[in-house]
């Protein structure tokens, strides 16, 4: 069992990526009991243990690529619980390269013109995305 984690409810707790936390609700309603499940985000717990990883996140969050002088954009993962594991949408637009390190390069297709989304995971299940928006010369999308 994680340590990090706070003691669940082993049922519930596999119900969430990466074993987070859960709340359980119960409503009762016309002689039927009703229960909701939700995942609780890890991140907002426990501020004084510093084995909670923090938040994953990707920066820049977005990027604007210029398709007449910019083919490439840099994205950095932080937090999380690595590995992570990187993806983009349409690769037909662009793709990541080494794809389970912290920091990768997008590289747009040339010419390729679109929004894609640059998604990275973490090894717990947790995902955060970035858009890459290729505009032509002329600032346009096709």
């Amino acid at each position: 069992m994680d340590n990090r984690q706070p003691k669940r409810s082993p049922a519930w707790q596999s119900l969430c990526p990466g074993g987070a936390g859960t709340r359980r609700m119960a409503f009762f309603m016309l002689g039927v009991t009703m229960a909701l499940t939700a995942c609780e985000d890890r991140d907002e717990t426990h501020p004084e243990d510093p084995a909670v990883p923090e938040r994953l996140s990707v920066q820049p969050a977005r990027v604007t690529l210029d398709l007449a002088t910019e083919t490439h954009a840099v994205f950095t993962a932080s937090g999380g619980t690595p590995p992570y594991r990187w993806s983009v949408s349409d690769a037909s637009l662009g793709h990541v390269a080494d794809t389970s390190a912290g920091i990768i390069t997008y590289t747009a297709e040339s010419g390729a013109a679109g929004a894609n989304v640059v998604t990275v995971q973490d090894r717990k299940g947790w995902t955060v995305e970035a858009i890459v928006l290729q505009v032509t010369g002329t600032g346009t999308t096709p």
